[in-house]
């Protein structure tokens, strides 16, 4: 896949606290074969409040998923992505809770900790692989 400037990607980080989240963000830079590419995060500024730059290398990069909602029905153990803290994780289903709203126990096998999630926050989980989108 060719990443050309304007184009919405995600990326996934290894910064501490945040590795394996994947942030939303647009090139700004393309780079050649290889090369790092500039990205302009979408929910992250610097210290002067402007949108935050990062050089990404091409392989902790994909396009935006296909479906920002889920489109199978949740179930426990189904692997999903839920956005907190500006970022998509990857989680498990755990459980359906109750609170007024619909909320679900996803568990974080990064962290080891157990989250409530509204259903909104949520979406499926896919891989990148081989320029293709496949369901996880």
């Amino acid at each position: 896949m060719e990443w050309v400037e304007g184009m919405r990607i995600e990326f996934r980080s290894d910064e501490k606290g945040f590795e394996g989240a994947w942030s939303e963000g647009t090139v700004t830079t393309p780079g050649r074969l290889g090369d790092p590419r500039r990205i302009q995060l979408d929910k992250f500024v610097n210290d002067n409040g402007e949108p935050l730059v990062e050089e990404v290398q091409r392989d902790k990069m994909r396009p935006v998923p296909p479906q920002s909602e889920l489109t199978v029905p949740l179930h426990e153990g189904l692997f999903v992505e839920a956005y907190d803290e500006g970022c998509w994780w990857r989680r498990f289903v755990v459980r359906k809770l109750f609170c007024g709203t619909e909320f679900w126990l996803i568990y974080s096998p990064a962290t080891k900790t157990l989250c409530a999630h509204r259903l909104s926050a949520l979406r499926t989980g896919y891989d990148w692989k081989d320029r293709t989108w496949q369901l996880v």
